[in-house]
C-alpha cells in the first residue's frame, strides 16, 4: 500500500508540473496624441490641422507591422475618420511618430470635439493589454473675425429692361461660389471672415423676347481684409 502511495503521489506532482506553461510576454502597443486645442474656421467652414501621433512599444517583445487610425468625434461620440498611419514593427522600449493631416469640414462652434487615435486599429498584434492603445484630446473651432466689403457698379440699360444685377463672390479668382441678387447699385457683404482676398464680378438678368438673360461678367474686382 506504501508503494502504491508514493506512485500516486509522483504522478500528481508529474502531470502538474507539465500542466503550468511558462508565461508569455508579449508586446504592449499606447498611444499619445499632440494637437493644437482651438482652431480656427476657413471661410468655407472647414478646419485643417495636424495630429501629431506617437505609439510606443513598453512590452517585453518586438510588435510587427501595425497601423494607427485618427478620428474626430462630436458630443454625441459620433467619430469621422481623419486619416491612418501605417507603423513600423517596434522592438521594446521604442517609438514611432506619425501625423494626420487633418481636414474636417462641417464642423459647429458651439461644441467641443474630440480628437482620437488608435494604436493597433486593424488589431494585428497580440499584445499584453490590448485595453490601453486609444488616446484623447478636446478641440474646440472657432469663426473667425469678420469684415465687410461694398462692391458699387454702374450700368448702361442699352434699351434692356432689368430683372436684377447678381453679385458673385468667391476666395479664388475666376471662381465663385456665391451671389446677392440686388435691384441696386452697391451692395455692402458683412461678416466675411479676415485674412482672405474676396474676389467680385456682376451681372445683370434683362427681359427678352426669348426670356430672362444674364449678361456677361464684370471686370473683376477684388477686396482683401486684414
Amino acid at each position: 500500500m506504501a508503494l502504491v502511495g508514493s506512485l500516486v503521489a509522483l504522478l500528481f506532482c508529474a502531470m502538474s508540473s507539465s500542466a503550468a506553461p511558462p508565461v508569455k510576454n508579449l508586446p504592449d502597443l499606447t498611444s499619445s496624441i499632440t494637437a493644437p486645442s482651438s482652431v480656427q474656421l476657413q471661410p468655407n467652414g472647414d478646419a485643417q490641422f495636424t495630429m501629431v501621433v506617437t505609439v510606443r512599444n513598453n512590452g517585453k517583445q518586438i510588435a510587427g507591422l501595425s497601423s494607427v487610425v485618427c478620428r474626430i468625434l462630436d458630443s454625441n461620440g459620433v467619430g469621422t475618420t481623419l486619416g491612418l498611419i501605417n507603423v513600423p514593427s517596434l522592438t521594446n522600449g521604442t517609438a514611432f511618430q506619425g501625423s494626420c493631416n487633418a481636414n474636417a469640414n462641417g464642423l459647429l462652434t458651439s461644441i467641443t470635439y474630440t480628437l482620437q487615435v488608435i494604436a493597433d486599429s486593424a488589431n494585428a498584434v497580440a499584445e499584453k493589454n490590448e485595453t490601453n492603445n486609444t488616446s484623447s484630446q478636446a478641440i474646440t473651432f472657432t469663426s473667425p473675425p469678420t469684415g465687410q466689403a461694398i462692391a458699387s457698379w454702374s450700368w448702361d440699360p442699352q434699351g434692356y429692361v432689368l430683372e436684377e444685377f447678381r453679385l458673385y463672390m468667391g476666395i479664388e479668382s475666376g471662381v465663385y461660389t456665391t451671389f446677392f441678387p440686388t435691384t441696386a447699385m452697391e451692395v455692402t457683404v458683412s461678416d466675411l471672415p479676415v485674412g482672405y482676398t474676396y474676389y467680385f464680378v456682376v451681372k445683370a438678368v434683362v427681359s427678352t423676347e426669348e426670356g430672362l438673360v444674364e449678361s456677361p461678367p464684370s471686370i473683376e474686382a477684388s477686396k482683401t481684409l486684414n
